[in-house]
């Protein structure tokens, strides 16, 4: 059976980071796949980086490395986590892409932050089942060469797997 590793939203917070990497490691898990929100409300987004762009085959941008990377702001606490990113990092932020489509196992899957439509707009397990459909969608933001099987995604909503049965097949 293959095997891959998902994790997101650690927000700078290295100490998470290396215990998940350490869980991976024991298991036995080689392809790490990352999520989003590597910065922001921990001490160390600099170092969350750096430590996924060495172990993470495949990476994505977060709602929080989006606002990072590309806001410029007079807001402290946001240019002290840019000015610790430094221009190399916040730029490798930006130019992150929006999904990560493969295969594996037979199943074409779909990773993303949040949703189809933007790393911003959030889809929650407790949503109506039309929304959440809408995941397999293809959009301006996923493109439109890949339809999946299977949609994964980080955004704060523990909702990931197959395709939910549609309102015709229950």
């Amino acid at each position: 059976m293959d095997m891959i590793a998902v994790i997101s939203d650690i927000h700078g917070n290295v100490p998470a980071l290396e215990a998940a990497l350490r869980d991976i490691e024991r298991r036995g898990i080689k392809r790490i796949f990352w999520l989003g929100d590597f910065v922001g409300k921990g001490p160390h987004s600099e170092r969350v980086v750096d430590i996924c762009r060495t172990v993470c085959e495949r990476m994505i941008k977060g709602n929080w490395d989006d606002a990072r990377a590309t806001t410029e702001t007079d807001n402290p606490t946001l240019r002290w986590h840019q000015q610790r990113l430094g221009d190399k990092r916040l730029a490798f932020l930006r130019d992150l892409p929006h999904t990560i489509d493969f295969v594996m196992s037979g199943k074409r899957i779909r990773l993303l932050h949040a949703s189809q439509k933007s790393v911003h707009y959030r889809v929650r397990q407790y949503d109506p089942i039309e929304r959440l459909l809408a995941m397999f969608d293809n959009t301006d933001f996923t493109g439109d060469t890949f339809i999946p099987d299977v949609v994964g995604y980080a955004g704060q909503s523990p909702t990931c797997g197959p395709r939910p049965p549609s309102r015709g097949s229950r």
